[in-house]
């Protein structure tokens, strides 16, 4: 009977995939560290094969360049990779202008549910409305009628459900099951939650003993089923339902559909400020600069170029030190992912260890509460719906997306937040460590001094300008 419950409701592939892939993943589970650890690239057996590989290929392709290079040599035939800027752009608007029609009937319609333009149960048709276009116009409206009836057919089986609830020989039988079985179910489960070996289900068991989830299952069922049979608790529920349905006519959703439909223009205008030909005129540029280069390299027209190639695999990739510092990296880059791992599982001792148990009494608590009538906790939340304070919180969230939806706020948004400008970044990236490992593995082992190949300064700032293109052709650019 172990996992009776769990088992059916979910596919065991589905359970397996979760463990494995869901909960394992999120906290490291599936990482053996100690062998991770104890890897090392310079002593494995791919070292030796990939060297050799590699110096077989290396030497094929300058024979390749060798024999290219002869004259006469063809001239560079540049290739368009990307779509014409034009033809881009027009594909742009179009695709804009499509989801555009898609998101506004979206949001009209929901509107229009919203201020109680519901249809009939039956939703009757008219012969007037019976083109496809019309009837596709009519199929989502139709569709959240549908949604509202079923949701208002909930507050009809309230009544049935607490006439069987509240069966006196249903409520026994089911208490004397929980009895007999709860203390077999959970020893079973504890063993086999344990077995699999998960942060999270290793943290849960334990904070929460075996005995304590039993006590605190057992009790919350009885405190479920004394509310059940409280008409106290009933006349509660039916004051919250009834003050849900007093106040919804009285919201003004037309006030927060504009500021929806101003999240989307907004939205749109970004999509729009996107210099579309632009960015495809600049990434035309680099892949002519980078066929270019390709082309001078394989027909001996760029020979410092080649020589960089050459120096790069004789004094790094054979190199010893190479494979060592490799080693230095990937070893730094273990800790550092193992290190977040940790941080992850810290949290959730945190969560669990500090709030679980609180949470189970405060839930218990409640459970009690709900069974006195007019008690202040009721009291506070038809207060709380009847002045519909929540919708200060649906407010907020639309005045933060509004305001941060715009190409100066983004374009600053670093700024704005104390983070890292690109100046910064660059510094910032100086000094890291793989980039300092990078920059040492291709220079430490040359004893002549290999001077920059011609261009390459160049290409590597056509490179820069391109990506700085993308980030400010969405967002702009930060005015100072």
């Amino acid at each position: 009977m172990k996992e009776q419950m769990l088992n059916n409701f979910l596919p065991r592939e589905f359970r397996r995939e979760f463990y494995r892939y869901g909960l394992g993943r999120f906290f490291g589970d599936h990482v053996d560290w100690a062998n991770l650890e104890a890897f090392r690239i310079s002593e494995s057996k791919l070292k030796p094969e990939l060297v050799e590989v590699i110096d077989e290929e290396f030497s094929h392709f300058l024979e390749w360049v060798q024999n290219k290079s002869h004259p006469p040599v063809e001239p560079y035939e540049h290739r368009q990779f990307f779509r014409a800027p034009d033809n881009v752009n027009d594909l742009w608007i179009s695709e804009v202008s499509l989801a555009s029609d898609h998101i506004v009937h979206g949001i009209d319609k929901v509107n229009m549910i919203l201020n109680g333009g519901v249809f009939s149960t039956e939703s009757h048709r008219f012969w007037q409305y019976s083109s496809s276009t019309e009837k596709a116009q009519l199929w989502l409206l139709r569709q959240l009628s549908k949604m509202v009836h079923e949701a208002k057919g909930y507050e009809l089986v309230i009544p049935e459900f607490l006439t069987m609830a509240r069966n006196e020989g249903f409520q026994k039988s089911f208490m004397e099951e929980l009895d007999t079985s709860l203390h077999h179910q959970v020893a079973c489960l504890y063993p086999d939650l344990a077995a699999k070996n998960l942060t999270f289900f290793n943290t849960i068991m334990r904070v929460v003993p075996e005995d304590e989830l039993v006590k605190f299952i057992k009790d919350i069922v009885a405190e479920t089923f004394k509310a059940i049979n409280s008409l106290e608790a009933e006349f509660n529920l039916k004051t919250v339902i009834e003050a849900v349905k007093k106040t919804f006519p009285r919201i003004d959703f037309n006030q927060r559909t504009s500021k929806i439909f101003l999240t989307f223009l907004k939205a749109r205008s970004l999509a729009l400020g996107v210099d579309v030909h632009d960015v495809f005129t600049r990434l035309d540029r680099l892949s002519f600069q980078i066929g270019q280069g390709w082309w001078r390299v394989t027909h001996g027209q760029w020979p410092e170029m080649l020589q960089f190639l050459t120096n790069l695999f004789n004094k790094t990739i054979k190199s010893e030190r190479f494979w060592q510092r490799l080693d230095e990296v990937y070893s730094e880059m273990v800790a550092s992912y193992k290190v977040k791992y940790q941080e992850r599982a810290e949290m959730l001792e945190e969560v669990v260890g500090g709030r679980l148990r609180p949470y189970m009494l405060e839930l218990l608590d409640k459970m009690r509460r709900v069974q006195v009538k007019d008690e202040p906790m009721v009291k506070q939340l038809i207060s709380w719906i009847e002045k519909y304070e929540w919708m200060n919180y649906v407010d907020l969230l639309l005045d933060s997306v509004i305001s941060t939806l715009s190409k100066s706020y983004l374009a600053c948004f670093t700024e704005f937040y104390g983070k890292p400008d690109f100046n910064e970044i660059s510094a910032v990236i100086s000094k890291n460590s793989l980039a300092q490992w990078l920059h040492s593995i291709v220079v430490t082992d040359w004893p002549e001094a290999q001077p920059v190949p011609e261009g390459l300064p160049q290409f590597v700032e056509q490179l820069q300008e391109t990506v700085l293109l993308l980030y400010s052709a969405v967002l702009g650019e930060c005015a100072k």
